[in-house]
């Protein structure tokens, strides 16, 4: 794979070169040009029958300009068009909204980077067969549908990826960076009289096919169709206000959209956000530090942003005390700030944003027996079924696939289908324990203005004094 990186760079770095100086002849202030090469195979299986193998190649690049303060991108997947991309560019930026405004976009100083970023994984997907990878889907449906005659379907499906892309801007960065990734997810739908129920299991990593000799589908798969048939039998939970012990699975879900979203910049400098004007303030307990940090390895990790930006570890929340909002360059410069390494896009047909990358709760040192014992009556809480944030007025709705009464410290009655609702700084502020237990959660993407990004996110157990607890089904 490394061998594409001479072919992206040799064969195309002195045209893109010159794309770039006739983007700031022609009065741009700024440009780059990023050129995105991906290989994939996707396989989808449902109750054994066979209904999507795809592989195939994308190649596309796009052109961004900065002209008297407006942006403009063109986009093209031929790559003989560079040269007239430049001039669509400038007419995109002229005709955009921005270019009527006051307020022109500037950028936060950078050095460039110039750097390779080449992945080694054990097993390249190229050396495993589709035949193997299609029994590997069917050895797991086989294995899972004989656990009960309750489950009525099974939906299961593999992805894996490589991708190489090649980031070029005006001002001397130059990116070469490949990634690979690869995923497995596995549906289950289980019905008793009437009551149905849905439990998804998956894993998802950036790595070779090496992933599934340490992750076994057969096992990923048999957990998503036993917690199916388990909350057949469970209750639908109580309404109210409870002590409330959360597991990472959901935690790491709140985080990210109740505190993540609230703190990326574009949203704050719009007026949608509650942390706006809340930097260095007091929101939240000296227990709590939640961070964003693509540095380490999960789902979100890079070593540069798409800006070019060295990514970082970078403290939202240190100590209850509001430390930063995520960045692009162009919000920094707003902001009067370094960018953080924030700036991220689905694709070269898009203009970069602000995304979180691997947003996690800072662990303390309680365990989970020791939050238990302490609540007499209350609510255990895990595994995310999605919900639902308002930044702008910090309120928020989660669903839970599963929980348990607890009593005098111990989880009794399993539950089915709970909501847990709040506010953001008042759930901050109940937050009593803090776990030792981090969990990233590796698994799932994120969408926000028309852009799939992956993310990680994560947590330790939590429990919070006092939260509204309701039914979904």
């Amino acid at each position: 794979m490394s061998s594409i990186d001479e072919t992206l760079q040799e064969r195309y770095g002195e045209e893109i070169k010159e794309v770039l100086d006739k983007a700031r002849n022609l009065g741009a202030s700024y440009a780059d040009v990023r050129v995105q090469e991906d290989k994939g195979t996707k396989i989808t299986v449902k109750d054994n029958v066979l209904e999507e193998v795809v592989s195939g190649n994308n190649f596309g690049l796009g052109i961004r300009v900065l002209y008297k303060g407006s942006w403009g991108l063109a986009s093209t997947n031929d790559y003989s068009k560079l040269n007239i991309m430049v001039e669509r560019a400038i007419r995109a930026s002229k005709s955009s909204g921005r270019y009527k405004r006051k307020k022109r976009v500037k950028l936060a100083e950078v050095e460039p980077a110039v750097d390779k970023v080449i992945p080694k994984p054990r097993i390249k997907f190229e050396d495993v067969s589709i035949e193997r990878k299609v029994n590997m889907l069917k050895e797991a449906y086989f294995s899972t549908r004989i656990i009960s005659d309750r489950i009525k379907s099974i939906r299961l499906g593999y992805v894996d990826i490589n991708s190489r892309e090649l980031y070029m801007t005006s001002e001397g960065t130059n990116l070469y960076q490949e990634q690979v990734f690869t995923g497995f997810m596995c549906v289950t739908t289980a019905c008793e009289s009437g009551l149905i129920q849905q439990c998804a299991e998956g894993v998802e990593r950036q790595s070779g096919f090496e992933l599934y000799e340490e992750k076994n589908p057969i096992e990923i798969a048999s957990k998503s169709a036993k917690r199916a048939v388990a909350l057949l039998s469970a209750k639908a939970p109580p309404g109210g206000k409870f002590t409330t012990v959360i597991h990472p699975t959901l935690a790491g879900v709140l985080i990210h959209e109740a505190v993540g979203h609230a703190a990326e910049a574009d949203i704050v400098q719009s007026g949608d956000s509650v942390f706006g004007g809340k930097i260095s303030k007091k929101i939240a307990p000296e227990n709590i530090s939640i961070i964003d940090d693509a540095t380490i390895f999960g789902h979100g990790h890079y070593k540069y942003d798409d800006e070019g930006v060295r990514a970082r570890k970078n403290y939202i929340i240190k100590k209850g005390i509001l430390n930063t909002y995520l960045h692009t360059r162009e919000t920094a410069y707003r902001a009067h700030v370094p960018p953080t390494g924030n700036a991220r896009v689905q694709s070269y047909e898009y203009l970069p944003i602000v995304r979180m990358s691997n947003t996690y709760l800072e662990p303390a040192d309680w365990s989970l027996d020791e939050m238990l014992k302490e609540v007499k009556s209350g609510i255990y809480l895990e595994y995310s079924k999605g919900g639902e944030v308002n930044s702008g007025e910090g309120t928020f709705t989660f669903s839970s696939e599963q929980g348990y009464i607890i009593e005098n410290g111990e989880k009794k009655e399993l539950l089915r289908d709970c909501t847990l609702s709040g506010n953001i700084f008042e759930v901050l502020n109940s937050i009593d324990a803090v776990g030792n237990d981090l969990e990233m959660q590796n698994i799932g993407e994120c969408v926000k203005g028309g852009q799939t990004v992956l993310v990680g996110y994560g947590s330790p157990h939590v429990r919070i004094s006092r939260i509204t607890i309701g039914g979904s089904g």
